[in-house]
């Protein structure tokens, strides 16, 4: 039982923040597909694969309807959404192949000429050439009389000559190829299976392939009842007595126990159209592996047409896409990381993976225009995404980030109108909406309070007053300019200018209605300098600022304290 290259998906999860941080590193953990929220990539490995292991594979203006780049008009271009089209353009013989196969059988080929074609041969005289070398070792074979022997005994001889004559160059794990095994004898669980098969048929056995989680083998049909064979291993049959020793066997041949989950009833019987399909997929593994995705698209599509029935396959197919996705993003290369995303999404939308590495994807793709300036593009962006409907509710606040950082790079350069202007084009048409109004507070508040760090206090009341004219009932905006003018009133009062202090907190401020707490600094700040001009001895002056507290409409009847004592004298 040879765990070779899975068969089954090997499910990753490539943590969002992990590639985020790496730009799309190697940071992969391996967990079970059971209990993934949402997995954000996936990866497969294929048959004969003796590691355990999966094979790997991430300021412009403010008018807001700047169109799509070339690059991402191309990422959104519409597509089929059949696997069929991915399998690209076919040899000569491929097309004959194909259509050989659409019954689900082959008439005009044998399954020695299927296997190859689907290897990589495309000369018809290759072809012959292997062709022949197969029938020199069936004359061999003939001449023994096998005819005359049990149906047991004849497929024990056939399968040694088999090894004897063919597999003679060792087990390889990506020896698929079923040229390779003409050529130079290298061999693995598929190759070997079709070869065993091939030779079977020859004389007169009923054999199939067997498809288990990561392995292929061989299944004869006797008349005492079916049995399975390991065609990677020489002395299969003369132990077949002893389970215990063809364990051992398997372990020193391939370097393993057994295959995973090899129960019987997880082993799948497939026909010979679906075998040579097994050589398509793992071409498919061996190109992934090598991160080539576009050939390993086009491989497993093929082995999804002559199985179409095979989830290991379609997984592949999947897998093949996010992770060719995953690769171009870590890359940088957004559009055409988007462009084979949504290729997934259409094939199948409830491949959860397609979807988170989608927003991921773009939220990569927005950032990187937005740290640009090219605001515009990300909106756009933002629109042409939001048009698949794979998550709303994240490109509704990416749409509503992009403006903030656009009206945000616009207060930073001074430009206040082209701020407001952001706004007021992202509320069309329907106006704004309460996020969008929000934001638009929050950005002139954060603004207005890195204004007051710096000093520039009049700039940062002015332009909250601009804020509050557009939104008076602004909880955030009427606070922070309260705030403003306290530290714009604090610096005149630290520098003993308390006439300029109590200016600057009522400054734009009507005397009625009094804001409570306003009404109470505007009182202190006149105590002070009346306890401070008292102190020093200055009480003209003193009675001077008296008389002017009792005539300000901010202080209303509230005259207790140092205003009350010589108010009353």
């Amino acid at each position: 039982m040879e765990p070779a290259r899975s068969t089954i998906l090997s499910w990753l999860r490539l943590a969002l923040i992990a590639w985020a941080v790496t730009r799309g590193g190697d940071a992969l953990a391996g967990l079970p597909l059971a209990g993934l929220e949402r997995p954000a990539v996936e990866l497969s490995a294929g048959l004969d694969r003796t590691d355990g292991r999966p094979s790997q594979e991430r300021l412009s203006g403010p008018v807001l309807a700047d169109p799509c780049t070339t690059e991402c008009v191309a990422a959104y271009a519409p597509f089929a959404s059949s696997w069929r089209y991915l399998q690209g353009d076919l040899s000569a013989l491929e097309r004959g192949l194909f259509a050989d196969a659409a019954d689900g059988r082959w008439d005009e080929h044998c399954l020695l000429t299927a296997a190859l074609i689907a290897s990589g041969v495309t000369d018809a005289r290759a072809l012959n050439r292997y062709q022949a070398r197969f029938d020199e070792l069936t004359a061999e074979l003939e001449e023994l009389g096998l005819a005359s022997r049990s149906p047991r005994r004849r497929a024990q001889a056939i399968y040694e000559a088999m090894h004897r004559r063919f597999l003679t160059g060792g087990y390889q794990v990506d020896a698929t190829d079923l040229a390779l095994v003409l050529d130079r004898g290298r061999f693995n669980c598929v190759s070997a299976s079709v070869l065993y098969h091939c030779l079977a048929a020859r004389f007169g056995l009923s054999v199939c392939g067997v498809e288990v989680p990561g392995h292929a083998m061989s299944r004869l049909h006797l008349p005492d009842g079916p049995l399975d064979i390991e065609t990677t291993c020489p002395g299969w049959f003369r132990l077949i007595d002893h389970p215990e020793k063809q364990a051992e066997l398997l372990q020193k041949t391939i370097g393993v126990q057994g295959a995973e989950g090899s129960s019987p009833e997880k082993r799948r019987e497939v026909s010979d159209v679906e075998l040579v399909a097994t050589i398509y997929y793992n071409r498919g593994v061996d190109l992934l592996a090598q991160k080539r995705f576009a050939e390993a698209v086009v491989a497993n599509a093929k082995a999804l047409r002559l199985d179409p029935s095979s989830t290991t396959a379609r997984g592949n197919l999947l897998a093949t896409i996010n992770n060719g996705a995953v690769e171009a993003a870590s890359a940088g290369r957004h559009a055409e990381a988007v462009g084979l995303l949504r290729q997934g999404i259409a094939l199948d939308r409830r491949y959860e993976t397609f979807r988170v590495n989608y927003v991921h994807v773009h939220s990569q793709w927005i950032d990187d225009l937005t740290r640009d300036g090219r605001f515009g593009e990300a909106l756009a962006l933002v629109d042409r995404a939001d048009e698949d409907s794979v998550d709303p509710a994240y490109f509704a606040g990416a749409r509503l980030d992009v403006v903030r950082r656009w009206a945000r790079a616009h207060l930073e350069a001074g430009r206040t109108d082209e701020a407001f202007a952001v706004f007021d084009e992202a509320s069309r048409p329907g106006g704004p909406w309460p996020e969008l109004q929000e934001a638009e507070a929050a950005e002139v508040s954060r603004y207005a309070s890195e204004l007051v760090r710096r000093g520039r206090f009049a700039e940062a009341v002015a332009l909250l007053d601009e804020a509050l004219a557009r939104q008076a009932d602004s909880a955030v905006l009427g606070t922070s300019r309260r705030t403003a003018v306290a530290e714009w009133a604090r610096s005149a009062m630290d520098e003993g200018d308390y006439a300029e202090a109590i200016r600057r907190l009522t400054y734009g401020t009507p005397p009625e209605p009094t804001h409570e707490s306003l009404a109470g600094d505007v009182h202190d700040l006149y105590s002070r300098w009346i306890s401070e001009l008292l102190a020093r001895g200055r009480r003209v002056e003193a009675w001077r600022v008296t008389r002017r507290a009792l005539g300000d409409p901010f202080l209303s009847s509230r005259t207790d304290g140092p205003i009350a004592e010589l108010s009353g004298r």
